[in-house]
């Protein structure tokens, strides 16, 4: 996962200019959604770790409790995204996956079963 030195700007307010370092990708998206679209005034990639998307999820959840249910679902996630990506394309892909996993229901006539 991508990390980032970020500054941002709390809740869109003049004077409340703030760095946040060291900043996993998932976060860096909860951040944008709590603090508003173009909150995020800079970003600077500074490294790209592994990480355990489990435990980082259950961090995030603990620490953002609604915004982390409005981006990414109140169920069990295990795949949280490598880089930083605007809510909107983030919840394009998400829709796209989700419809790719979905099985297709095969279309049966009602009525009688067909004859063998």
């Amino acid at each position: 996962m991508k990390f980032y030195d970020l500054l941002i700007k709390l809740n869109n307010e003049p004077f409340t200019d703030v760095w946040k370092k060291d900043v996993p990708a998932a976060e860096a998206l909860l951040l944008e959604s709590m603090h508003g679209q173009g909150s995020i005034l800079e970003m600077n990639k500074i490294d790209e770790k592994e990480i355990n998307h489990q435990i980082l999820s259950e961090k995030l959840k603990e620490r953002y409790g609604k915004y982390f249910n409005e981006i990414f679902g109140n169920s069990f996630v295990t795949e949280l995204p490598e880089e930083f990506k605007s809510k909107y394309e983030l919840a394009a892909e998400m829709h796209k996956r989700k419809k790719e996993e979905q099985p297709v229901a095969e279309y049966k006539r009602p009525g009688r079963p067909p004859k063998k």
